[in-house]
């Protein structure tokens, strides 16, 4: 589990772009979907853009605040946009904002209050990761995923911000809803079990127990309210939100680890297993398949599931799977 603080050196780095990459992403995930980190960077940000204009931090003495930046932040000065002079003046700013002498910078800027919580990301990497959160809740992180929360989840939040694809099991808190900010929507439960992916341009929740709230940021009265079995998608790029009063239980099968498939046609369950397993699935253009199939499996091994699906059908095919291939062919 990594941490990172939204402090001086932080927010400073980030405004100068000196920040490495890594860190520009947290910041660029944590600020839109925190509103108290939110308050904090709009301040700063304040004073970055009007200690440009202001001629009362000429009285500032500029050296001796750079000095304590930099040092404090331990980066060379490099080439800029803009003259030193003027970067000196605004971090200096910054500076008198962050030490806390806020009876100075008032006299030139609006006050505002400033907070530092430090973030925390957990990554599952290349397989799947469970982890208790610290309000006893649970995330399972399917692969290549990433969960952000920060130090006061728990406490005055249930907020995280999901990055990929988690199946949650939220403790019950009636006065602190858990919320799972991605992109520019919002899924809001108080205590059930659900999953939630995410990729480019669809945001897919599927309900187990429990009911849950599932919005868009910026108009939250315009909700889906999702009930056991029931499932939701908005279209990123519509902003559509959609809901379907059952879900296929084979898109949480990586936390299950079990196929259900009811009547489901050949080709569709090829598709699937296909998927689960990341392999490219090969079949004859000329090989017509009409069946469907009705089975319940582990997903354990792909061998066992193959050999399971094959003693069921009727036609005469057969699915084989190689190293890189899902391959349907006749008998």
């Amino acid at each position: 589990m990594k941490k990172t603080k939204l402090h001086i050196e932080v927010l400073t780095k980030y405004l100068l772009e000196k920040q490495d990459k890594e860190q520009n992403v947290m910041i660029d995930k944590i600020i839109p979907n925190d509103e108290k980190s939110r308050k904090e960077f709009e301040a700063y940000l304040q004073v970055w853009e009007k200690s440009a204009h202001v001629s009362d931090f000429e009285k500032v003495d500029v050296e001796e605040d750079w000095t304590k930046v930099r040092s404090r932040m331990a980066f060379l000065p490099r080439s800029k946009r803009i003259p030193l002079k003027s970067y000196a003046l605004r971090i200096a700013a910054i500076l008198i904002l962050a030490l806390g002498l806020t009876y100075f910078l008032t006299q030139v800027l609006n006050k505002s209050e400033i907070y530092n919580p430090e973030y925390y990301e957990i990554a599952s990497a290349d397989g799947i990761r469970e982890v208790e959160l610290p309000d006893g809740s649970v995330a399972s992180l399917n692969k290549s995923s990433k969960l952000f929360r920060n130090s006061d989840f728990g406490k005055s939040n249930r907020d995280v911000i999901l990055e990929g694809e988690t199946f949650f099991k939220v403790s019950e808190n009636k006065d602190l809803p858990f919320k799972i900010h991605s992109m520019n929507s919002t899924v809001e439960v108080l205590g059930t079990s659900f999953n939630v992916k995410t990729d480019t341009d669809l945001i897919v929740v599927s309900v187990m127990t429990g009911k849950v709230a599932f919005y868009l940021n910026e108009d939250n009265k315009n909700r889906l309210e999702l009930n056991p079995e029931n499932s939701g998608t908005l279209n990123i790029k519509t902003g559509i939100l959609k809901q379907q009063e059952s879900f296929d239980p084979n898109l949480i099968a990586w936390y299950t680890k079990e196929f259900v498939f009811k009547n489901i046609p050949l080709n569709d369950v090829c598709d699937i297993i296909a998927d689960y397993y990341e392999l490219e699935l090969l079949k004859d253009e000329d090989l017509q398949i009409n069946e469907a199939i009705t089975i319940t499996c582990s997903t354990q091994s792909i061998h066992h599931v193959l050999r399971s699906i094959n003693l069921s059908l009727k036609q005469n095919v057969e699915l084989v799977a190689t190293e890189k291939n899902l391959i349907i062919r006749k008998q």
